[in-house]
């Protein structure tokens, strides 16, 4: 990935305006990094003399040209460190800041690019650049709608291909909007709870334990949040804690076997499914346990939306919560979890580009029933 983000953004570098005066030495270096010859930016930062700002920003892009005509990733790395040694010798450098903000975002090092480009935005040294480098960071942050007002701000902001570019992206964003709104899943509880009590429903799990691929997303959601008016699925993880010394002790094939009973009672346990995935070696087991899990997940997908607390992704347990945050949006790193407006749980963790993401959780009626009996409360 990065290099095809270091490819656009060389070229929108070469497009965009910079709003400092430069020196006629540094304005021919930059002919130079346009052209990608890198001989002749060489023999230039060879024969700099003082080290300048702008000798340090000179070595940031020949480290990014140099990064595309080699694909050798270490020297993104390299431009990270001229760059931090050129703010720490001139900390209040606009091209350095600049330059810091461009280095940082080649080498995909998103959560630290964050806060330098909002300190060029707080400083209106902004240009089209830097919006396209902050509609793609919060993208990737999955925050749309910031990601979009950076977008229309390049617009404004860009020259013509710069313009073309941003709409060209709006128009995906668009699309992307409409197909997630078609997608938006709001399950009718109250119906899923009487059809829980029906032989109907036993037919739907019987069908989702063979695979039936005709399973609608509505039969799905009513199985799975159905499923929690007849089980507590939180106690789950705790009832197969001898499972887990039976797999750290090596017994794998004993843990499989009592996985597959504890299934039985509880056949949409997102926990026991990826459970036996992770263990399980047989192809049509790894299909099926797999196939499970996806429509799962998929139906509490379609319910929510991230960052958004108007439509949190509902679960039957706390526990799915963290099984979607790993499936679904690929946490590398938890970082915290908090009670907010009642039953909503705020989830913020970083995903696999390193950035920060918040997502709302709900839990279904069922468990705060139970909690609530649990406790002695009335509500």
């Amino acid at each position: 990935m990065k290099r095809i983000l270091l490819l656009i953004s060389l070229l929108l570098a070469g497009l965009a305006a910079g709003a400092q005066v430069l020196s006629p030495r540094y304005e021919q270096f930059k002919e130079y990094r346009n052209e990608s010859d890198t001989l002749r930016m060489k023999q230039m930062l060879d024969n700099w003399g003082e080290k300048d700002s702008e000798f340090y920003a000179a070595w940031i892009n020949y480290c990014s040209v140099m990064a595309v005509e080699t694909q050798d990733p270490t020297w993104l790395e390299m431009g990270v460190s001229w760059a931090k040694n050129g703010r720490d010798a001139f900390p209040d450098n606009d091209l350095l800041l600049l330059k810091q903000a461009d280095a940082l975002f080649d080498n995909e090092q998103f959560q630290e690019a964050l806060p330098v480009l909002e300190e060029i935005e707080q400083r209106g040294l902004g240009d089209a650049l830097t919006w396209y480098h902050l509609s793609t960071i919060y993208g990737l942050k999955a925050d749309l709608a910031q990601s979009r007002h950076y977008l229309e701000k390049m617009l404004q902001d860009g020259d013509e291909d710069f313009q073309a570019f941003a709409r060209e992206l709006l128009a995906n964003f668009d699309e992307m909007e409409r197909q997630a709104d078609s997608l938006l899943f709001k399950p009718d509880h109250a119906a899923i709870k009487t059809i829980s009590q029906t032989q109907a429903f036993q037919n739907l799990v019987d069908r989702f334990a063979a695979c039936d691929t005709t399973l609608t997303r509505e039969e799905v959601a009513a199985l799975y949040y159905g499923s929690a008016y007849a089980r507590d699925y939180e106690s789950v993880q705790t009832q197969c804690e001898n499972i887990k010394t039976m797999v750290e002790e090596g017994q794998i094939s004993e843990a499989k076997a009592a996985l597959k009973e504890k299934l039985k009672d509880y056949p949409v346990s997102l926990y026991l499914l990826v459970s036996l995935f992770n263990l399980s070696e047989d192809e049509d087991e790894l299909m099926s346990y797999a196939w499970k899990a996806r429509n799962i997940i998929t139906v509490i997908d379609n319910t929510g939306r991230v960052y958004d607390p108007e439509h949190p992704f509902q679960v039957i347990c706390v526990n799915d919560e963290y099984i979607v945050l790993d499936q679904l949006f690929e946490m590398s790193e938890f970082k915290s979890q908090a009670l907010v407006d009642g039953p909503l749980d705020k989830m913020t963790f970083l995903n696999a580009n390193g950035l920060e993401e918040t997502v709302y959780f709900q839990v279904t009626q069922p468990y705060w029933e139970r909690l609530n009996s649990l406790f002695g409360g009335n509500d």
